[in-house]
């Protein structure tokens, strides 16, 4: 026959349109289509049963195809089981690999043929042995949850602690890293080591914990898992249970008493995702309210980030320090300014500056009711005055000069030599005329200012060595 005849052969053949009878006349051990394939292979890959078992002793069962695979392989990955068994009875070699190391029963373990499986395990299959990467039939069968042949794969003894040689995964830490419940508690009264861990120390309960799967946190709990193990990262299963806002797992988890307050703080997470809930679980149960991260960070800077007022108020109550400060010297205060959180802001004297320049005139008033100083300056001697004027905010301006002692500030200079009361000149409209009116405006004081105006104070102003006219007390001219 030639090339053309030979296609067109194969190509009824792989239609199922031939019978064994019609084959029978034909040289086929000379036969093979562009895919290397023998007719043996063709008709194992099709499932046709009968035209294998009458030819099955006709052809090499190890001759392979263009990818190096052998009519086996093909049977047992395409779940062909009648094929796979009278492939067998025939002597085909049960273990022979294709070019990546995979054997019939990795190929039927992965793929779900569970009757294939038991076929090829009662005909001697090696059961452990795995592929290129260390990975067994029993891994692969629960990496893609094939519970029936698990079950055959744990009967015919395999190893439920096989551990692959990439990543040190166990077919326990598989099944829970993936949510597989009925294998997790399969492989555990199988014998399966809870406390098995990858090769960054992660434990089937920290992958577990970190997808938020709570029945299966609970039976590795049952069965002894380590609470506290610290995995990669030097993360544990409470601190991934929180990075994940898993609300029941977490809740699970602490009623074990684990250390909340060992490596990274879970407080600090919560704090800084904005985890309500969470925080106000850790805080119960005794999780430290001052830590602070690798950063310098400190947990009520990370709520105030984060903006929930909620947890502000919650670490408050339970006295977190409002004057820690991170590693670029910011308290939680600067950054609520920053961030315009009107509701978190407390006292201080530098945020009163930040507030000044955002124009925020409501945080102004809050830090002023609340001690913060006027007087207080930047690096390059602006006080808030200063700011007020050069952001031209008549609103903030009027607040700052409410006391009249603080007037003075208008005519203190900064490192340059410019006084907040010459910034205000420069404007085209400067801020100062538009709180006291015409500078000439005869007026009573007393009516002005609304309040008293000591004398000692006005000899303070007067006195001032830099002193240039004319001068304001509280709002206005004199």
């Amino acid at each position: 026959m030639d090339r053309e005849e030979i296609e067109e052969l194969f190509s009824f053949l792989e239609n199922c349109e031939l019978s064994s009878s019609s084959l029978a006349a034909l040289d086929l051990n000379s036969m093979k289509n562009t895919n290397g394939e023998n007719v043996l292979m063709v008709a194992t890959r099709t499932g046709q049963a009968g035209i294998v078992r009458d030819f099955v002793n006709d052809f090499d069962l190890e001759d392979i195809d263009a990818d190096g695979w052998t009519a086996l392989l093909d049977a047992a990955y395409l779940g062909h089981d009648e094929v796979v068994k009278i492939l067998l009875e025939a002597g085909a070699a049960v273990d022979n690999p294709d070019i990546d190391g995979w054997t019939a029963l990795l190929d039927a373990a992965y793929l779900g043929h569970d009757e294939v499986v038991k076929i090829l395990l009662e005909a001697g299959a090696a059961v452990d042995n795995p592929d290129i990467v260390g990975w067994s039939p029993l891994m692969w069968a629960v990496y893609k949850n094939h519970r029936n042949c698990v079950e055959l794969l744990i009967q015919y003894k395999a190893h439920v602690n096989m551990i692959d040689e990439e990543d040190g995964l166990t077919p326990l830490i598989i099944a829970a890293g993936r949510g597989y419940t009925a294998l997790v508690e399969l492989l555990i009264s199988s014998g399966a080591e809870v406390n098995a861990c990858d090769k960054f120390g992660s434990t089937a309960l920290i992958w577990a914990a970190r997808k938020g799967y709570r029945p299966i946190v609970e039976l590795l709990l049952n069965a002894g898992a380590e609470l506290d193990a610290v995995g990669m990262y030097g993360a544990t299963a409470l601190v991934l249970a929180t990075r994940g806002n898993f609300i029941d797992t977490v809740e699970l988890l602490l009623t074990r008493e684990p250390n909340v307050n060992n490596g990274f703080s879970p407080l600090g997470i919560a704090a800084r995702e904005g985890y309500a809930e969470i925080a106000s679980m850790l805080v119960q149960v005794g999780a430290y309210v001052n830590s602070v991260d690798r950063f310098g960070n400190s947990i009520l800077a990370s709520a105030v980030r984060s903006g929930n007022v909620e947890i502000v108020k919650m670490l408050l109550d339970r006295h977190a320090d409002v004057n820690a400060k991170d590693s670029e010297s910011r308290t939680a205060l600067h950054l609520a300014i920053d961030k315009a959180f009107m509701d978190i802001a407390v006292d201080g004297d530098t945020p009163l500056l930040r507030a000044v320049k955002n124009r925020n005139a409501g945080l102004c008033q809050l830090l002023v009711n609340s001690g913060a100083k006027i007087s207080a300056t930047d690096n390059t001697g602006d006080n808030a005055l200063h700011w007020a004027l050069r952001v031209k905010s008549r609103k903030i301006t009027q607040l700052l000069l409410l006391n009249p002692s603080d007037s003075r500030l208008l005519y203190r200079p900064n490192k340059f030599g410019q006084t907040p009361y010459s910034i205000d000149q420069e404007n085209p409209q400067p801020v100062l005329s538009l709180l006291s009116g015409p500078q000439h405006a005869e007026v009573q004081v007393e009516a002005r200012l609304g309040y008293d105006i000591y004398s000692d104070v006005l000899a303070d102003i007067l006195c001032e060595p830099n002193l240039i006219l004319p001068l304001t007390i509280g709002n206005f001219y004199i």
